[in-house]
């Protein structure tokens, strides 16, 4: 089966005793209540010829209350051995930084020095998806998702430290036997977050390499939480973007605006419909992922990574829920779009 159900933190240890090409990474999508966002993950990867990696990313996008209004943007590379994993595989410690699972609590502990002490509890059942429901006879990559988590602790930001409150998601993805950057050239993550009525909307997908930007359909998984209880993973999906554009310097093309049409079945056998479009706002933030190289160790990363930058929207977005053909709500609240572009895409003329 594409999708597997019913999941609990019981099921997301670490794995990092395959011998051959793998990635994994577990990652919390941070929604505050106070319109700050936020963003950490933790990784590990074994390259081949004998490196491992455990690398870190976080971020966080302030309130429009808050100044300086800049986000904070960071991210680390430790080879495996700075990687202290319990025997249960459970809870990790990198340099300091702390991602800790009590599986049968149901409760989640991030720390990144300087900046997070987040307490997380895992409300929801999570979901699976193997290779965005392809069947194939070699599993490459593997997603499970939990979309309803709570979420307190402190931030610490710009001199201050302050408590907060909100909703996250959480994301465990394995990618085997190749490298991400090589399953696809653009990657987009959008998320929205209804914190009044507890409702959540994710979407993940990619286009292939060999699919250019005006393709409607890529492989992709979405999933619909509605009162706090998940409803729906949905893999027949389109997405559109129109008036693309490029940012100064950059060959890579974005959208203005968006378009999504997610559709599947309830749990309970009921067709389901989600449309969402979105005029992209103001760029939150532009991270040029091999920035940390000086150029002659970036143009032979390159090689093996492409040349990865990550564009991130936020803005309060809407989408629509129809139900057997009618409509059942609106999801309304705030939006996290993130564009992954690693390689360009192929011209029309190359399809």
């Amino acid at each position: 089966m594409p999708i597997n159900t019913n999941l609990t933190p019981r099921d997301v240890p670490w794995d990092v005793t395959a011998d051959h090409l793998t990635t994994q990474y577990k990652s919390f999508y941070l929604s505050f209540d106070d319109n700050s966002f936020g963003y950490v993950q933790f990784a590990y990867g074994n390259l081949g010829l004998f490196i491992k990696v455990s690398p870190l990313g976080w971020t966080y996008y302030p309130s429009p209350e808050e100044a300086p209004n800049e986000p904070i943007i960071g991210s680390s590379t430790h080879l495996f051995r700075s990687m202290k994993i319990s025997k249960d595989r459970f809870k990790v410690t990198v340099s300091g930084n702390d991602f800790n699972i009590d599986p049968e609590a149901k409760k989640c502990h991030v720390t990144i020095k300087g900046l997070y002490d987040l307490h997380i509890e895992m409300e929801g059942e999570g979901y699976q998806v193997k290779d965005f429901g392809r069947t194939s006879k070699v599993e490459f990559m593997r997603h499970r998702t939990f979309p309803m988590n709570k979420v307190t602790g402190t931030v610490t930001a710009y001199g201050k430290t302050k408590k907060v409150t909100g909703n996250a998601v959480a994301v465990d993805a394995m990618f085997f036997r190749d490298k991400f950057t090589s399953f696809g050239h653009t990657w987009q993550n959008a998320m929205l977050f209804d914190r009044e009525q507890k409702h959540v909307l994710t979407c993940l997908h990619y286009y292939t390499r060999d699919q250019p930007m005006s393709a409607a359909r890529s492989p992709s998984q979405a999933s619909l939480t509605l009162d706090g209880k998940l409803v729906s993973v949905m893999l027949d999906n389109e997405y559109y973007q129109d008036e693309c554009h490029s940012p100064d310097g950059l060959r890579y093309e974005l959208p203005k605006t968006v378009r999504r049409v997610l559709s599947g079945k309830t749990f309970d056998g009921r067709s389901v419909q989600v449309k969402l479009r979105a005029e992209l706002e103001t760029i939150g933030s532009i991270t040029d992922v091999l920035k940390i190289f000086p150029k002659w160790a970036k143009d032979l990363v390159s090689i093996w990574a492409g040349l990865p930058y990550v564009f991130v929207w936020l803005q309060n977005m809407a989408a629509d829920v129809y139900i057997d053909g009618k409509h059942e709500c609106q999801l309304s609240g705030a939006g996290y779009v993130e564009q992954t572009c690693v390689h360009y895409p192929p011209s029309e003329s190359e399809k």
